[in-house]
């Protein structure tokens, strides 16, 4: 079993949590009075620069702590400072020590749109993440059929979510071709069953979608961690970056976000 097979038979017991605690008219009824102000995701990141997504991220599978002295809004307000146009924020509890808590808290105290970084793979995660003050979700092509991607971003798009619809692979490029309604593209450098890393899988992703996908916004994720990097992505029209790691341990990488 890959690391990615646990995280997901882990968040099928989630779920399965979550329908015993809660009920998708919780949820509803919950978006109905929430007092959260949401924000436009994809208009955050039109633009003539390479926009940053910054990632408030405290652990990973792959490298383990990321920061011990995590302090969620003040990293994301930090965020908000330095250029960034969006937050992604993990609210994976087990494996990425994330929490829906960091979302909610950071909401109430920045101003900047919110994805919600998580395994969404049922239909009541998508209220929940409404309900705790994301504009974004991630609709991850890898752990999910056409028809469950499908039927999650029409459902997100009802709830006036945006959707950043990911691949890393050939195969997933290919589901990704039987899908409709797609404004955001997000191509994961990560291998998602090995965890390696190859930067220019971007790269690849966004000359052989570019020309099909011609409207959209395409994401850069994980993997990046030099100005040189970022200037390479920008070169192949990449629209946004997404970095969380390479943020938390290369300061000098902000400074490309506030230089252009």
């Amino acid at each position: 079993m890959t690391v990615l097979d646990k995280i997901i038979s882990d968040k099928k017991a989630d779920v399965k949590r979550l329908y015993e605690q809660y009920s998708l008219e919780f949820y509803k009824e919950t978006i109905k009075n929430s007092h959260f102000t949401y924000y436009k995701f994809e208009e955050a990141l039109r633009g003539d620069r390479l926009s940053l997504i910054a990632e408030v991220k405290k652990a990973s599978p792959s490298k383990g702590i990321i920061r011990s002295d995590f302090d969620p809004v003040s990293i994301a307000k930090e965020f908000e400072l330095n250029k960034a146009s969006c937050l992604s924020v993990l609210t994976d509890e087990a494996y990425f020590g994330g929490k829906n808590d960091y979302l909610s808290s950071i909401k109430q105290q920045c101003t900047l749109p919110i994805l919600r970084k998580d395994f969404i793979i049922d239909e009541i995660q998508i209220y929940e993440s409404k309900a705790i003050g994301a504009d974004c979700i991630l609709v991850i092509l890898a752990v999910l059929s056409c028809e469950e991607a499908q039927h999650f971003i029409s459902l997100a798009k009802t709830l006036e979510l945006s959707v950043l619809v990911e691949i890393h692979s050939e195969e997933d490029a290919e589901k990704l071709l039987r899908l409709s309604d797609i404004s955001m593209i997000g191509i994961n450098n990560r291998d998602l069953k090995t965890f390696a890393v190859d930067y220019r899988n971007a790269i690849h992703f966004k000359k052989l979608l570019g020309a099909r996908f011609k409207n959209a916004i395409f994401v850069a994720e994980s993997g990046y961690d030099k100005k040189a990097q970022l200037i390479e992505l920008r070169e192949h029209n990449i629209d946004a970056v997404l970095i969380g790691e390479g943020l938390a341990r290369e300061k000098t990488l902000i400074e490309y976000f506030n230089e252009n």
